[in-house]
Parts: C-alpha cells; structure tokens; sequence
C-alpha cells in the first residue's frame, strides 16, 4: 500500500500541475504529521501559511457544502464547537484563579477550535487522504529510524529525571501519543493491501513492526494498552465488513507479532538494559489481582483525590488553575481526559464530550458498513478513537501538551469533512 500510494502521488505530481489548494493542503498535513515532533512555533508557522495559500472563495464553497451535509453530522459539529466554547466561558467567569490567568488562557481552546475549522477547510478529497496517509506513515518511520539509535546509544536505560530523553526534546509520553494516533495509518495499510496485490507487502510490515517497536520501547503499560485494544478493534471491524480479508490480515498482524518477539529476545540478550525495563512493565500489568496500586501506578488514588475535589464544585469547576495547588500528592493534572475536564469546567462538558465520542464511533461505524470497509478515514479515526479513549481515561488528554492535543482534535475533526466517506483508492 505505502510503495503504490507513493508512486501514485509522484505520478500525479509529475503529470500535472498542482494547484493552490493542494499545496495548502500539503502544508497543513506537514503541519499535523511532522509538526507534533517540533514545536509549537513551527507547526503554527505552517498552519497560517496554509491558510494564506487558500482563496476566499474556497471558504465560501465549504460554506455552501455545509449547508448541504446531513443533519447528524452538523449536530456533530455544532456539539464539538459547543463543547469548546463552554470549556472556553465558563473557566472565564467561575475559574478560581486571578482574571489575569484566566482570560490567557482563552488561547488554548480557540487554537484548537482554528485546527479543526482548518480541517474541514482542507479536508475535502482523495488528494488530502493520500497526502495525509503518506505523510503520517513517513513522519512515524522517520521517528522511529532516529529514535533506535537514540535508545541503543544509552543502553534503553533513558534518564526520566530529563524529562525530555528523547530525540528532538520529546517526552516519553509525547512520543507515545503521537504514534499510536499515526501508528493507525500503518495498520490501516496492512488491512487494505490484502485485496490489492496476490503477495504480501512485506514493506508495510516492516514499518509495522519498526514504529510498533518504538511504542513498546516508551515503556509505559498505557500505550502498551492502546496498542493492543486498536489490534482488537481492527480484526473485529475487519471481521464485520470484510469477511474475506480477515484470514489474511490476521497472518500479517501474526507475522508482525512473531517478529517483534523474535526481536525483543534478541534485544534482551544483546542489551541488558532493556531486560530491566520490560520487566518492571510487565510485573506492573501482572498485578492486576494482586496489588491494585501497582497495577494502576497509584491512578486509583489520584482519581479519587481528584473526584473529591471535582464535587466541592460540581458545576462550574476550578478553571485552568494548576491542578498541583489543589491534591496533597502535587501532581501536575489528574491523569484523566474525562476527570480533567470535569476539574476545568464541571460535569456537564463531560456529558458533551462522552457523546462527541459516541457520535464518531457511530458516524466511523455507519460509513463502514455502508463502504462495506472501503471508506479510508473511518477505518483509521476508529482506531484513533480507541486511543484517544484509553489513553484518556489513563492519562490527561484534555489540556496536554498542544502537540498532542492538536493531532487528535484533527483526527475527531473529520467525521464532519468532505473526505471522510471517500476511498484512498478513488481517482483525484
């Protein structure tokens, strides 16, 4: 898929000029896929430039597209824009902290609202998947490539008391993150190159296994997590739609797993270091039954702390204050998407966003099934929403590094694009 999909682009860019549009295209993608391993500087750099290449009356089309769409996919949007918006207000007014903090933080949630209004602005056609697809797959291999020697070089024992130990000033968490959003292309590709070719794209594999060998080597049992509830998720939606891939998706997805033990066995051998820190992982997971703290690295007591808080003020919540001043354990957020948010802005942007989630999954879900599991986007958002899920409920999702917060936005943007029912496949 990924050699096809290249050659594709190539060959369309060669015999034809690219017009405006998809050159801000291209921009924004650059912006969303390579952009979280830079700063915020640069990935700002290439929105605005983006926006600056695109004509007002291309504005205007998306506007009279909108009017157009389906009734439940503009109550998707005006619900994210909701959701947003209160998030945006009610910190202003109830927040605890001095007016000063509270009015700068009105940044936050109108960046992210400029994103997804600049994903339905580009999101518009084949062009955009393939570029986005492409794009995702090379920023992660490009990654990973650069993260090995990294960790071979200090033995996988990365100093944490750095916290940013990884290439490019990254935090283990960030790498994490960022990955299994754009890990999902890889799968993705795996699954819809099964009734392209007779054999089988050992390519894909490969980057498979290079970028999922890079998530396992975060060492955090959360991504550990994601990664194995996405692998359910993408056998059972493969299993439901298309019936006769299964067989050959889950050789593929076997044949990774073998490799990446194969690996593991040899890593373990070669570098000591690395025994060490799978270990303390696993027997982390293994204590499910036996010791609740260790299994939950102390979550469960942090959740509880923080929903005390969270119901002195149920309704209105604590604003953007630093969550730190207000625990006996000073921790920086209360490791929860879904508790984060309640300690923001109070219970009820939960509701709104506990049914943003579902309408995706049900929107991602109906397209398949209509698509018969042809539909690119949906495939690969609803394995991006079992991250964002799981890695939320586990860790804060919600006010996280904008790096972060950015890339998923733009993936839960999509439902509401023009592109979202189109196949990779299709001519542009």
């Amino acid at each position: 898929m990924v050699k096809a999909q290249l050659y594709n682009m190539l060959l369309f860019i060669k015999n034809y000029r690219l017009r405006r549009f998809q050159i801000a295209q291209m921009i924004f993608i650059l912006a969303i896929t390579f952009g979280p391993f830079f700063s915020d500087t640069v990935r700002k750099i290439l929105f605005f430039i983006a926006l600056f290449c695109i004509k007002p009356a291309q504005i205007r089309d998306m506007l009279s597209d909108w009017k157009s769409k389906e009734n439940i996919i503009k109550k998707y949007l005006i619900l994210m824009f909701v959701f947003w918006i209160y998030v945006t207000i009610i910190p202003v007014f109830c927040g605890v902290d001095p007016l000063t903090e509270r009015l700068k933080s009105i940044g936050y949630p109108l960046e992210i609202m400029f994103w997804i209004c600049g994903t339905i602005i580009f999101a518009r056609d084949v062009f955009f998947i393939r570029c986005l697809a492409l794009c995702s797959i090379g920023a992660s291999t490009i990654y990973s490539l650069i993260a090995w020697p990294h960790l071979i070089s200090t033995n996988f024992i990365l100093n944490h008391s750095y916290y940013y130990a990884w290439p490019l000033s990254l935090a283990s968490w960030s790498v994490g993150s960022i990955l299994v959003c754009l890990f999902t292309w890889l799968m993705y590709a795996v699954y819809q190159n099964e009734g392209v070719c007779l054999g089988w794209s050992w390519l894909d594999i490969a980057l498979l296994l290079l970028v999922g060998s890079v998530i396992i080597l975060t060492l955090y049992a959360t991504f550990w997590l994601v990664g194995f509830v996405q692998l359910l998720v993408a056998v059972f939606a493969v299993y439901i739609f298309n019936k006769e891939y299964l067989m050959g998706f889950c050789k593929k997805i076997f044949a990774v797993i073998l490799c990446a033990l194969i690996l593991l066995c040899v890593s373990i051998n070669v570098f000591h270091g690395i025994k060490t820190a799978i270990y303390s992982q696993v027997s982390q997971i293994t204590a499910m039954d036996q010791d609740i703290k260790k299994f939950t690295n102390s979550r469960n007591l942090v959740w509880g702390e923080a929903v005390n808080a969270i119901m002195k003020r149920p309704w209105v919540g604590y604003g953007w204050a630093e969550y730190e001043h207000y625990n006996k354990r000073a921790m920086d957020h209360t490791h929860s998407s879904f508790l984060q948010i309640a300690w923001t802005a109070g219970v009820f942007p939960v509701v709104l966003f506990i049914c943003l989630l579902s309408m995706a999954f049900y929107l991602c879900w109906r397209e398949l099934k209509i698509s018969e599991g042809k539909a690119t986007l949906p495939f690969v958002l609803l394995l991006v929403l079992v991250a964002f899920i799981v890695n939320g409920c586990l860790d804060n999702l919600f006010d996280a590094t904008r790096r972060v917060q950015t890339l998923y936005w733009v993936y839960l943007s999509l439902p509401a694009c023009a592109a979202f029912s189109k196949n990779i496949d299709e001519r542009f």
